[in-house]
């Protein structure tokens, strides 16, 4: 029954997957991941925070 007719269902149900895996072996999750880490100059800081 995946994927449904509701996109918004199924990113719901994935997003509960990932959950339960992450608290079942938290260990394991990849909890720090800079995406953006290899933009140039000419790209904002996306992980500046907002002061």
């Amino acid at each position: 029954d995946f994927p449904s007719d509701s996109p918004a269902a199924d990113a719901e149900r994935f997003h509960r997957l990932i959950e339960a895996q992450v608290r079942a072996v938290p260990e394991q999750y990849l909890w720090i991941h800079r995406r953006f880490k290899g933009l140039g100059p000419d790209y904002p800081d996306y992980y500046r925070r907002a002061r």
